[in-house]
């Protein structure tokens, strides 16, 4: 598990790209994997938003160990400045091994949109 803070910027598309890959840089295959990742203000509190691969913002390339992350512009314009900064996590879970694998964890910051 790796800890990575990052910032979505109100307004705009959100994409970013992680890849799984062991300690020789081989991807690991994903092809029986699911991912899911919450956005809460704190451990405790109700989910600001989710991406998972269920509801389409997150997206799987499995042969390669890719994860996509994605919020539309619609999406992230919608994002409360109040909820801000929060946490998050993404787990990977492998449905053949009913294994998951907490890939990332860490803060995230909204920039917020000045020009709507």
């Amino acid at each position: 598990m790796t800890k990575y803070d990052f910032t979505i910027k109100q307004g705009v598309l959100f994409t970013k790209s992680v890849y799984w890959k062991d300690s020789d840089n081989t991807p690991y295959n994903l092809t029986t994997f699911t991912a899911k990742m919450q956005l809460r203000k704190d451990y405790d509190s109700e989910v600001i938003i989710e991406l998972s691969t269920d509801n389409g913002r997150i997206t799987l390339d499995p042969l390669i160990g890719k994860v996509l992350l994605e919020l539309s512009d619609i999406e992230t314009a919608a994002l409360l400045p109040e909820d801000f900064p929060c946490v998050y996590d993404l787990e990977l879970i492998n449905s053949g091994a009913v294994v998951t694998k907490r890939l990332l964890e860490g803060k995230i910051k909204l920039s917020r949109e000045a020009t709507k």
